[in-house]
């Protein structure tokens, strides 16, 4: 998977990618996958409380929604922003709307110099 995103770069083709880094093998041949592609990476790290998180899963029913179980929001949380990753915005999905989280987004990007 992180290869044929190499490959798209290397083609300009633009990408939203929404990409969970468990583990730090994972973090590392993305990067370097990116570096290659000579592509210019946005990355944008969203974040959200371990109290909402539960929330948000436990509110699924069952736990089995694509057969994630329940805790794995506990888990995921312990793992996805353990790698260091430096990101050029981050958001708050337990502070911040989606529509304030989209704008923030945006700012950054302008502001980078991504978007008129």
């Amino acid at each position: 998977m992180h290869r044929s995103w190499g490959k798209h770069l290397e083609l300009e083709t633009n990408l939203i990618i929404d990409h969970f880094l468990q583990d730090g093998e994972w973090k590392e041949d993305v990067l370097e996958i990116f570096r290659d592609s000579g592509a210019h990476v946005f990355s944008v790290g969203v974040f959200c409380s371990v109290a909402e998180l539960e929330r948000r899963e436990s509110s699924r029913g069952d736990g089995g929604f694509e057969g994630r179980p329940l805790g794995l929001a506990r888990r995921s949380d312990e793992l996805c922003h353990a790698h260091d990753l430096e990101y050029d915005v981050t958001v708050r999905t337990d502070e911040q709307s989606t529509t304030e989280s989209v704008e923030a987004i945006i700012a950054a990007m302008r502001d980078a110099g991504l978007l008129m």
